[in-house]
Formats: structure tokens, C-alpha cells, sequence
């Protein structure tokens, strides 16, 4: 897979023929490619015609710089025969995998309508019940892939369909991964899916589960009742650095009509450890059906201890370090203040090629004093800060990890 976070549906809308493209009008897998519809960074999705069938399908071809390596073609057979296996009618079904001539591809169901990022942007927030309907029928989609050992790693409106007849689909498992896959054939610290929608663990190459889908999707849950992103920021830095520390205001600022268990529910979802989420999909939905069914009735096992929703800092257990994220300073950089028992530094993230650049004053732990930092290094999961005393590294906690958890 590539490291680039975006993927074959991070594209434009559908491009007009140019007849450049030496794929269209090829026929393959039995079926003539008609139109480009996109493309990212694993590869090219086309609309394709069945010669024999007349049927429309959709044929994801596997990017040609990347059939060089073995695993990546290795993995891109696994992973599309383990996502074949899912049949459900909420999730696009898999209909063939193969290779023809120089060409690996993927054989798809074609589906008619919009996506929901497409509904969101017509529509600027939905309602929101029609917005915990669809979040209940992509949770009941997870739950079957998660019992078949999938996960999808890429939840986000643009990866769910909504059909004419107001029937929701999952689509693009591109990314997804079986909990059973081989290490053997991966690439340690890969960061795959979508910046704004994936969990701290993905933003930070560590492993997935079937609960970083849930903080995906309920991430999804507050753009769609509010059309807000919470998660936001001007460059790559700014939003790892939101996902892995910072909590975002409660959805119920962006709209007064949202229900308090809603509102506890996604922010449920939204929890930095995964043990703190929804331990499975079928929990998930089972809450936002209640809601739906009473919205003014207390869901039980929502911990109302937890943290504050509103914005600022997410309280740390467990030895976990304070982080807020401020605004833009005078010179437009975002700041970030990282407090230990004996005192604080402010991170300077500026944008633009100086993005990694990162200014440090204050205290260490233990209270020494810290002066000028000699070396900063950025990382997906971490910040570390360096001088010739002392060393101060800002990371996510660590977690046992259950390959398995809400399968």
C-alpha cells in the first residue's frame, strides 16, 4: 500500500474521456472499460460495460508503479479474495480479482447515486436522524466485515454510497486488512486512510482493529449531523496532532436540534484509546437505534464520568501527557503546549515547506531547565524534543494491543 493518505477515492468527480488513456476501451475481465472515474494512490477506478452480460460493473486497476513489488501485488490479491468473502447488502460486493496482460484488477458491483460527502456538501448538515440512520446501516455493514475478520480503514462519507431508493453502502475496502493477514507482507509504520476521518492508531502506523473503525466512523457521525470536520487543521502535523490529544467540541455547538445521547455516543466513538470506545459495531448501532426509538432515554453503559466533550486538552491517565492544541499565532503557526508535573514547552507547527519546523522553550521533566533544543524530530505517532541535558518525547499511550477486539 502506499504511504501517501490518500486513496482511490480521494479523487475528483468523474473526468470526460480525453482518449489519452490507453486503458479505455480495453476490455478486461470480459468487460469494456467506458469512462475513468477516479483515481488515488493505489491505483485507477473505471466504469466498465460487460460484453456478454451488458452489465455495468466497476474495475479498480492497480496503479503500474506499484506491481513492481511483490508484496504489493501479493497483498492486493489477499485482501481483495478476503473482502470477496463479505456479503452483505449494505457493503459493494467483490465480484472477480485477477490479472490480464500487465493489468491487476478488481471487479465491482456498480452502485447508482451519491456518495455522502456529495450530500453533505448540497446540504451542509442533515437532520439527524436521517444522519444516525445512515450511521446505523454503515455500523451494521462493519459488523458483518468484522466478523469475517475485515476492517476497513478507510470510513468516511466519500466511501459510503447512497442509492436512489435511499439504500446506504460501504464501498472501497482498498484499504481494508484481515486480522489474519501475514506481517510477513506488510510494511511497518505504513499511515493508511484518510487524515481527516482516521483513528490516533492509524495516524500513528500503529495496528488497526475493529475499533479504529468505530472512531472513523463516528467521526463521519459529527460531519454528518453538523457539517464540521472536528478533527480539522491546516496542514498534516496539525490534524495527527488534534487526532492523537485533542477532544472536539461537543456537536451539539454546530447544532442545538442533537440529542445529548447522541452527542455522547459519538464522542464515545471519538475516544483516544480504543478501549475507551465502542468494543464492537453491533454495540454501536444497537445505542443509535435506541436513540432513535427515544432520544430523550439515558443509554446505560455511556460512561457519563468521561472527560468533558467540550474543546481542550484530553485529561491523561495512565502517565499520558496534557496536550492542547491553540489557535494560529502571530505568525500563523499553530501551537501546541505539551505540560508534564514540572512544567510545559510550546510547540511551534508552522505551515507551508516549514511545517516541521518546531520551536521549544521551558522546563523538561524532572525540572531541568531546557534552553535552546538542539534537534526536533517530527513522527506520525510522536514529538520528540531534544537538548543536550534531557530528552522529553510526547507520545501516544500505549495500549495492548487485541488484533481480534470487536470481531
Amino acid at each position: 500500500m502506499s504511504s501517501d493518505t490518500s486513496t482511490d477515492t480521494d479523487a475528483a468527480p468523474p473526468e470526460e474521456d480525453t482518449g489519452e488513456d490507453p486503458i479505455l476501451g480495453k476490455v478486461i475481465d470480459g468487460c469494456k472499460v467506458v469512462r475513468k472515474l477516479g483515481q488515488g494512490g493505489m491505483g485507477v477506478v473505471y466504469l466498465a460495460e460487460h460484453e456478454s452480460l451488458g452489465q455495468e460493473f466497476v474495475l479498480k486497476i492497480l496503479n503500474p508503479s506499484l506491481t513492481g513489488a511483490e508484496d504489493t501485488v501479493e497483498r492486493f490479491f489477499r485482501e481483495a479474495q478476503a473482502c470477496a468473502q463479505l456479503n452483505h447488502p449494505g457493503i459493494v460486493a467483490i465480484q472477480n480479482v485477477g490479472q490480464e496482460g500487465e493489468y491487476y484488477y478488481i471487479r465491482m458491483e456498480y452502485v447508482e447515486g451519491e456518495t455522502l460527502e456529495d450530500v453533505i456538501r448540497k446540504e451542509k448538515q442533515l437532520e439527524w436522524r436521517r444522519a444516525t440512520e445512515y450511521a446505523i446501516d454503515v455500523a451494521d455493514a462493519l459488523s458483518h466485515a468484522h466478523q469475517k475478520g475485515m476492517i476497513h480503514r478507510d470510513i468516511k462519507p466519500e466511501n459510503i454510497m447512497l442509492t436512489p431508493k435511499g439504500e446506504v453502502k460501504v464501498m472501497d475496502f482498498g484499504l481494508a486488512k484481515h486480522v489474519h493477514s501475514s506481517a510477513k507482507v506488510s510494511v511497518t509504520g505504513q499511515i493508511v486512510g484518510t487524515p481527516f476521518f482516521m483513528s490516533p492508531e492509524q495516524a500513528g502506523g500503529k495496528p488497526t482493529d475493529a475499533r479504529s473503525d468505530i472512531y472513523s466512523l463516528g467521526v463521519t457521525l459529527y460531519y454528518l449531523t453538523t457539517g464540521v470536520k472536528p478533527f480539522n487543521g491546516k496542514n498534516l502535523q496539525e490534524i495527527f496532532l488534534k487526532h492523537f490529544f485533542y477532544a472536539p467540541e461537543s456537536p451539539k455547538v454546530y447544532n442545538e436540534s442533537l440529542p445529548e445521547a447522541l452527542c455522547e455516543v459519538i464522542k464515545r466513538c471519538l475516544k483516544k484509546k480504543k478501549k475507551e470506545r465502542y468494543q464492537s459495531a453491533k454495540a454501536l448501532a444497537a445505542d443509535l437505534r435506541g436513540i432513535l426509538e427515544d432520544p430523550s432515554r439515558p443509554l446505560a453503559d455511556i460512561e457519563r464520568s468521561a472527560p468533558s466533550s467540550a474543546a481542550g486538552p484530553v485529561p491523561g491517565d495512565d502517565g499520558d501527557k496534557t496536550i492542547a492544541t491553540g489557535g494560529a499565532d502571530d505568525d500563523g503557526g499553530a501551537t501546541v503546549k505539551v505540560a508534564d508535573d514540572d512544567g510545559g514547552a510550546t510547540v511551534k507547527v508552522a505551515d507551508g515547506d516549514d511545517a516541521q519546523t518546531v520551536a521549544v522553550a521551558g522546563k523538561g521533566r524532572r525540572g531541568r531547565d531546557r534552553g535552546e533544543v538542539k534537534s526536533v524530530s517530527f513522527t506520525s505517532a510522536s514529538m520528540v524534543f531534544q537538548d543536550d541535558d534531557a530528552t522529553l518525547q510526547v507520545d501516544q499511550a500505549e495500549e495492548e494491543e487485541d488484533a481480534h477486539a470487536g470481531l
